[in-house]
């Protein structure tokens, strides 16, 4: 087992540690035109959700009440062992079975402008749950729609606007009742972009898009350091290919994690917290050295992991002073907690303990302002 005191170890710091103050980030960036009430709002959204400690951008967000605009559809929660619901503002939107209850419809009362916006929540077990954002004729009654929504649309009755396994952020504006709304990407891409839609039969093309992150290159390992992102490709190679797994997909799904956990460390290191991981380092510490003793490939690999982490380490402190404008010791204390928070993150080894014993521990050195 490798020690504390070794070279792929590190000392988390303590919940108490001084506040980071962060440089002018710059993130997110708006594309598009940004000059309508509804980029407008979207801008202030996906700042206050930047800037959180949320590890996901497409969580239930917060800072909706400081906006113009009123969220009238959300997912509830972020929980992946509970069902995906959402949650309706009934003053704007209802909710209804799909025939034969293989979903739930939300509609918007009150068409606007000759057009209302239903979305379909679908009910896909293990796949996770799909939602359908449709853009409908004002005279398309509950009835119909329920009945034929998976069949060939009628020509200029509703049209498929959005499709996908996370749900879209739907807003109204004010007294105008005016609906626009957010796509905020799927779970696959990290920090993917945000999309801003009106609620429109002429023109369904966003009319702003917030990045997170530059657009290229598209791997997030290469908005890390190149050392970092060398350590990143190390302990990936030992998880292996995930080959025969079934539908589950644990590796794939694994992988995803990590992703994003790689894109907060390079964009976002106040997000990155215990609730990422699994294990405890001194788990992750044996499991890595068992694995290494299974085969001579298993053990030059280890060795190039144990070197490239204090390589590693000291490149993401360098980035973090000149990236975040932090002092050399703020900028070695986050990155020392990140690197090992993003390690861990790799792995799931067997353990006897809580598995959600990590849930509500954040010890991470950065204190952010919002």
């Amino acid at each position: 087992m490798l020690k504390r005191t070794s070279l792929l170890s590190l000392v988390v710091l303590a919940v108490t540690a001084c506040p980071i103050a962060r440089g002018d980030i710059g993130w997110p960036a708006v594309s598009g035109d940004g000059s309508g009430q509804e980029c407008a709002d979207a801008l202030r959204l996906a700042r206050k959700m930047f800037n959180s400690n949320l590890p996901r951008l497409y969580a239930p967000p917060i800072g909706a009440e400081e906006l113009t605009s009123t969220l009238v559809l959300r997912l509830r929660s972020l929980n992946v062992y509970a069902k995906q619901e959402l949650e309706e503002d009934p003053a704007a939107m209802e909710q209804f079975p799909q025939k034969e209850n293989t979903g739930t419809i939300y509609w918007q009362r009150t068409a606007q402008d000759g057009v209302r916006i239903a979305v379909l929540h679908s009910f896909t077990g293990w796949r996770g749950d799909g939602y359908s954002l449709y853009i409908l004729r004002a005279g398309v009654s509950k009835e119909e729609f329920a009945a034929k929504i998976g069949d060939p649309s009628p020509p200029n009755q509703y049209s498929l606007a959005l499709s996908g396994g996370r749900p879209p952020l739907i807003f109204q504006i004010g007294s105008s009742r005016k609906m626009w709304f957010i796509d905020v990407g799927d779970e696959n891409t990290a920090l993917g972009p945000w999309r801003v839609y009106r609620a429109s039969w002429e023109d369904i093309d966003p009319i702003c898009t917030l990045q997170f992150r530059p657009k290229a290159p598209k791997d997030v390992l290469s908005l890390l350091p190149p050392p970092v992102a060398s350590f990143a490709k190390l302990i990936d190679e030992t998880i292996g290919p995930g080959l025969d797994e079934g539908t589950l997909q644990s590796t794939a799904r694994l992988r995803i994690n990590v992703q994003h956990v790689w894109a907060n460390v390079a964009q976002r290191p106040w997000a990155v917290s215990e609730a990422d991981v699994y294990n405890s380092r001194e788990e992750v510490d044996a499991g890595l050295k068992k694995w290494s003793l299974g085969l001579h490939a298993h053990r030059q690999a280890y060795r190039e992991i144990v070197a490239a982490y204090p390589i590693a380490l000291h490149s993401l402190g360098t980035y973090y002073e000149n990236a975040f404008s932090l002092s050399k010791d703020e900028a070695r204390s986050l990155a020392e907690y990140v690197l090992d928070i993003a390690l861990r993150a790799n792995y799931v080894f067997s353990s006897h303990a809580q598995y959600f014993r990590y849930d509500n521990i954040n010890n991470n050195p950065w204190k952010s302002h919002h």
